[in-house]
């Protein structure tokens, strides 16, 4: 009995117990997944230097023209919406990237629940377009122009909040494991064409707002309300230049 004792503890000894590989190849599973969501990250973060590189060139020589800027027609109106359309393409094929790296995806466009936050958001939104409208000296045009203005709108909000708000802050959190820092990442990029477009007060207040809406998103779980509370600041800043009369 001794003797079988011994040649069991000896067994032991010279094979350590099946648990040790299975955690070291679970270990090198987690580095390979950290590895592949920083080569989605390094990937769609290059896809969308250059997008917005050769958006601002082609802007630049004239190419073609500032979307948002009004016309005298409705139908110019509507003829806006090809030009930004490119955008919102792009952010939906972005979409890969996250998917790449094996993050969920569908689950961010199922609305899980109502946070305080998001009322906080709906009342910024709500507050700042109702003062563009409110301070704006021009005349607005007719009622015709309001459909193509909507949905200019809702393009622009949809397309960033994807690109901005799930695919780049999410690729964030899982490469480098840290929301907060994730958050305030993507919103100092969102806020980066603000900084051009209007200085640098236009600048910090997209990156309060962008902040804020990352924050939206992280506590209900899903992209829905932050895409509500984008859309209605935009019918503001995006549709109101659409829609007033400046001759």
């Amino acid at each position: 009995m001794k003797d079988e004792q011994v040649e069991h503890s000896d067994l032991l000894r010279n094979h350590p117990p099946a648990n040790i590989p299975l955690k070291r190849f679970d270990g090198q599973r987690v580095n390979d997944e950290t590895a592949g969501t920083r080569r989605a990250l390094a990937g769609f973060t290059l896809a969308l230097v250059m997008t917005a590189g050769l958006a601002g060139l082609l802007l630049h020589q004239g190419w073609i023209s500032w979307p948002f800027r009004g016309a005298d027609s409705i139908l110019v109106t509507w003829s806006r919406i090809p030009v930004y359309a490119p955008v919102l393409m792009f952010a939906l094929i972005s979409l890969f990237w996250p998917r790449h790296a094996g993050l969920p995806i569908r689950e961010w466009f199922v609305w899980k629940r109502v946070t305080p936050i998001f009322f906080a958001g709906l009342g910024v939104s709500i507050g700042y377009s109702l003062y563009l409208f409110y301070t704006s000296p021009f005349p607005l045009k007719s009622a015709g122009f309001v459909p193509p203005a909507l949905v200019m709108g809702l393009m622009n909000a949809v397309s960033e909040e994807v690109l901005f708000r799930l695919i780049f802050m999410q690729l964030l959190a899982a490469a480098w494991g840290s929301r907060p820092r994730a958050n305030l990442i993507q919103a100092a990029v969102y806020a980066l064409p603000h900084l051009l477009i209007g200085g640098p007060v236009f600048f910090f207040m997209a990156l309060a707002y962008g902040l804020l809406l990352g924050r939206i998103t992280l506590s209900a779980g899903s992209i829905f309300p932050a895409m509500i509370c984008h859309f209605i600041i935009d019918i503001g800043a995006i549709g109101l230049p659409l829609l007033i009369n400046v001759d």
